[in-house]
């Protein structure tokens, strides 16, 4: 069985995965999804969001791309 100090490593090194990378991309995906169609109280929770989780959006930012979808003519 895993010592007491070992265990307490663990839970803050998946306490730092979650912070720092998987709420943040779940919340870019969001914001991504929604920015053009939500409403007012939508956006505040964005920018709540984007405030919330900024480290984890700043070492996600350089691989996410936010360009517009192709216009079919």
């Amino acid at each position: 069985m895993a010592s007491t100090p070992s265990l307490i490593g663990l839970t803050y090194a998946g306490l730092a995965v979650l912070y720092l990378l998987v709420l943040p991309l779940l919340s870019l995906l969001y914001v991504d999804k929604r920015w053009t169609s939500g409403s007012a109280w939508e956006k505040v929770l964005m920018f709540f969001l984007v405030l919330f989780f900024f480290p984890g959006m700043v070492l996600l930012a350089p691989f996410m791309t936010f360009r517009p979808k192709p216009r079919s003519l």
